[in-house]
């Protein structure tokens, strides 16, 4: 029977072809997570929430950030900062509560290497990465001059502080003292 001769032959290729495409898609799966191993290897963690509450142009904006060693959620809204459950992250984030959800959400790496740097920008174009290195060169040049001003006020505040204590009790001090006018 010639025609059952040729199903055969027909079936045989299509298990060749089914037998080549498999071996295919598991030498691209392979390759694949080859690709991609690296982001297995990392951890993060969500830590920051930007949530907006409203229509498009319009509303209110907080941020929902979890403490640095992962104890609690605290809520920024406006000028007031309040502790929050989780919940409350998840509830007000994820759509279907009133008009809030989330556009924005922050995680950062948990798992660095001993002795590792976390280099954030790796993978950004130079003008962007030397734009972000000029801010947080600015940032830290803020940063001390912001501690060496609250160093100053509050030295000067001590000092201020320890003269009038010991100001009254010292009459030998021209202008002060027992009898000295102002």
């Amino acid at each position: 029977s010639g025609a059952v001769g040729v199903l055969q032959s027909v079936l045989a290729q299509v298990k060749r072809e089914v037998e080549a495409l498999e071996a295919e898609i598991k030498r691209l799966q392979t390759e694949i997570d080859a690709m991609f191993s690296h982001l297995t290897e990392e951890c993060y963690q969500l830590f920051a929430v930007l949530v907006h509450d409203g229509l498009a142009g319009s509303g209110h904006y907080w941020a929902y950030i979890l403490s640095e060693r992962g104890q609690g959620w605290a809520k920024f809204s406006d000028k007031e900062v309040t502790s929050c459950e989780e919940d409350e992250v998840w509830r007000c984030s994820v759509g279907g509560h009133g008009q809030s959800s989330a556009y924005c959400l922050m995680y950062r790496r948990t798992n660095p290497q001993a002795g590792e740097s976390i280099e954030v920008a790796e993978y950004l174009p130079p003008a962007l990465k030397a734009e972000i290195e000029e801010d947080n060169r600015k940032l830290r040049e803020e940063l001390v001059a912001w501690d060496d001003k609250a160093t100053v006020e509050k030295f000067s505040r001590e000092l201020a502080k320890s003269l009038a204590e010991i100001e009254p009790a010292n009459p030998n001090v021209p202008g002060k003292g027992v009898g000295a006018s102002a």
